[in-house]
Order: C-alpha cells, then structure tokens, then sequence
C-alpha cells in the first residue's frame, strides 16, 4: 500500500478532488487513511447518478453504463445483491444490523418509489450536451421504444372557437409533413373556449427538430394570434399500459381528469393502476395515462373516450359497481384533482 503525503491510501492514482474551505481544515481536500488526523470523522456527503432501468432508457439518455435490467436478471437477483452489500458493510461495522432488512424492503421493487437524474439533450443544436433534469422513474419496459407527449392548450376569445378550429384545420396538411398530429378536441364542459391539440415525439430532440422545420412551412402556425388569450405547453411520458396514439374512432365525447399528487407518488399510482386498468377498459377506451416531464410537476393525466355525456356516467357507474375500481389510492397522495369534457375536431384522428 501506499500513502500521499496527506495520508490518502494510493495505489498510483490520486482520487477525484474534494473541495472545502481552506480555511477551516486545510487539509480537508481527501479523505486520511489509519494514523492520520485520528479521531476526526470525515464529512458524510456525496452525489451520484444512478444507472438506467432499461436499454432503451439507456439508449434514450446516452449513458454509457448498462442498465439495472441489463446488470441483473430478475428483481429477485437485483435484491439479493443489495441485501449481500448490506450485509458486507454490517461486517465492517459501516451499517447497523437492523438496516439490512430496510434495504432489501427498499430493493424489494427495483428500489422505487424514488426520482432519478436523467440526461436529457436540450435541443438539435446542442445534442452532444446534455442538462440534468429531477424525473421520476422511466414507465418505459424492455423492447419499448421511448416516446413523449406534448398537450398544447390555447385559451381563446369567447365566441372564436369555430373559427381558430376551421384555420387549425386549414393549416395542418402542412405541419403534418413533419409529424402527424394525435388528437384535437375543444372544450364542452370546463374550462371554457379552449382548444387542446397532442403531439407524440420520439424524444425531445425529435420535437425541437419537427417544430423547427413546421416553422418554415408556408401558413405554420395557423393564423389564429388574433383569437389568443393564453397558451399552455406540458410534456408527458406515457404509463407502460398506455395505448398508442394512433387514429381511432371511439368518441366523439373525451374526459381529461388531471390529478396532482405529493412529490414521489407517481410511480406507485402506476403500479397500483396496473393491475386493474385492463379491467376498466372493459366498459370504455383509455385514450391515454401519463405523467408530466415539463409543465406543472407530479401531475397524473387519464383521459377516456365516450359516445356521448350519458355513457359517461353509466360507464363509471358500471365499473365502479363491482368495487374493483378505481383504483384506490393511500390517503393524502392526491392532493388535486380537476376533470374536463372535451369533443373532437372533424380533423382529429382520434375521434
């Protein structure tokens, strides 16, 4: 073995610096080995970036390292490596005895609930940077490809719905060169005078690239500024069970709840609906289940497709008559929850 001048156990390669104030403990800058600075316990801190759950997330965020699904075969395996690392460090008199079991509770589900910093690319220009963004967990599973969700929500004048909907209607063989719009519903019962059009990316890259490209199209953006009151941008990940984005005829009438949940609940919302949302689609369509990227933060989107305003309320009675829905959550973790009827555009591919 051997020693740095400072006492920093070596085996040829000097450790990563650590800054401090100079002044307080000049000699603070790594950590001693045995007989040096005896007695004085090194400061408890550090950050890290954890690995991705899957390839395509992996893929998705250019991490070099391979995934948690890639390192172990099960969640079982994956568990029994945390409590044997648990145990290691019991040995060592570096975790109390009775942690071990909290950790293998915590590992007992891949270690969720928790969030994750993801490297995400900011734009076309600047892909070979990236920024950390505070996510929750990716829904993505093995083989999925990555996709995002852009819902894009104009406040308009009283009285100039119709018309802003004609112009959209106009303006889109244009924009749709680029990528083809989901799905364009107005506002019924709500908030009033709104139009809500959604987009599906591949990535954020694939956004920014599409919406420059539209921009230099002859008539993009329809010419509806003069009817503006606000515009609302949210991006969303959509849940494992969330069906494709592709054209169907399954309202005309549509149900957007949004719920707002405490700070983490997100991915226990989603387990929890996993196992019983095949049951509810028995009585009508999902549309969609996702959870925002961007926007207003911890908030769980579900919307559903209806013939009419009467089936809505048979359907929900009919499904929650057998008490297997809804899909119940703990007390406290939804803090908000608001719901709107919209109805599809003629254009609308989902309609």
């Amino acid at each position: 073995m051997n020693l740095t001048p400072n006492g920093v156990e070596s085996t040829g390669i000097e450790p990563v610096k650590h800054f401090c104030h100079s002044q307080a403990n000049p000699k603070c800058d790594s950590p001693r080995a045995r007989g040096y600075g005896h007695g004085v316990q090194w400061r408890f801190e550090g950050s890290y970036i954890p690995f991705a759950e899957t390839s395509s997330e992996r893929a998705a965020t250019c991490d070099p390292r391979p995934s948690i699904l890639e390192r172990y075969p099960d969640k079982h395996a994956y568990q029994a490596a945390i409590v044997a690392a648990a145990k290691a460090l019991a040995e060592q008199g570096l975790m109390l005895e009775e942690d071990i079991q909290r950790c293998a509770d915590a590992a007992a589900d891949w270690g969720r609930p928790r969030h994750t910093v993801t490297l995400l690319p900011i734009s076309h220009h600047l892909s070979r940077y990236a920024r950390y963004v505070l996510t929750s967990p990716s829904s993505t599973t093995e083989g999925e490809k990555t996709m995002i969700i852009e819902v894009r929500t104009y406040t308009l004048q009283p009285g100039t719905m119709a018309e802003a909907e004609k112009r959209f209607g106009e303006a889109l063989p244009g924009r749709e060169k680029h990528s083809k719009l989901a799905a364009f519903w107005h506002s019924e019962i709500g908030p009033l005078n709104q139009i809500i059009h959604v987009w599906a990316y591949d990535s954020f890259e694939h956004r920014a690239d599409v919406r420059a490209a539209a921009s230099k199209e002859p008539g993009w953006p329809p010419a509806i500024r003069e009817f503006m009151v606000s515009q609302q941008s949210e991006v969303f990940t959509p849940a494992p069970f969330s069906p494709p984005l592709t054209p169907r005829q399954i309202g005309p009438f549509f149900e957007i709840r949004q719920y707002t949940l405490t700070a983490g609940s997100i991915p226990g919302l989603i387990e929890r609906w996993s196992e019983k949302i095949e049951g509810r689609q028995k009585f009508s369509p999902l549309v969609a289940g996702m959870y925002t990227e961007f926007g207003a933060l911890n908030k769980w989107v579900h919307i559903w497709a209806y013939k009419d305003a009467a089936e809505r309320f048979s359907v929900r009675a009919a499904a929650s008559a057998g008490g297997q829905w809804p899909a119940r959550n703990p007390p406290g973790v939804v803090v908000k929850q608001e719901t709107a009827l919209v109805v599809a555009a003629p254009f609308s591919p989902i309609r």
